[in-house]
């Protein structure tokens, strides 16, 4: 048993240091994500993706998992890092502001690898493909298909406030 223990510290101080070396970070969400709606402004064209949620009130956290194949066309404002996050309530009632929508309704973006994550009292509610390319920038999932950003520069603005994660594996 003692040996067992030597070895599971050996191994997740080598996975430390490589998540420090490398950036890498596995993002492992295995709680069930029980979908709030998102919702649709006044104008009923522009959706509003985080309108539901208080940000005032609890534990909120939202990670943004970069995969590497998208490393190439990253925004060039956005560090290379396979992990983002933000506690920042200042940052997620921006977010909750300014990240407004229009939908393509089925239309998608070719390949979505990257996932944006949101967590309130560590469950996740809400969860999305994200591009953050140099050229696009874009939220996709099963609802609305393609959300294109009314202004892209305010998805760039925002995740460039997020903090790199150090721990080489995130479970929520």
């Amino acid at each position: 048993m003692k040996r067992a223990i030597i070895m599971l510290v050996i191994v997740l101080a080598i996975a430390e240091l490589i998540a420090l070396a490398t950036g890498f970070c596995l993002i492992v969400p295995i709680s069930k994500v029980n979908p709030k709606p998102v919702s649709k402004t006044e104008d009923a064209r522009t959706i509003a993706a985080f309108k539901g949620f208080d940000f005032t009130k609890d534990n909120w956290a939202a990670y943004v998992a970069i995969a590497p194949d998208d490393f190439a066309t990253l925004n060039p404002q956005l560090p290379k890092i396979w992990a983002l996050k933000t506690t920042n309530r200042h940052v997620l009632q921006q977010m909750q502001r300014t990240w407004l929508f229009t939908a393509n309704g089925e239309a998608d973006v070719a390949t979505v690898t990257s996932t944006f994550y949101l967590l309130r009292n560590h469950k996740l509610v809400y969860q999305t493909g994200i591009v953050l390319d140099s050229t696009i920038t874009a939220l996709q999932n099963s609802v609305y298909g393609e959300m294109m950003p009314v202004d892209k520069n305010e998805m760039v603005a925002s995740v460039k406030q997020f903090k790199r994660v150090y721990w080489p594996i995130v479970v929520f």
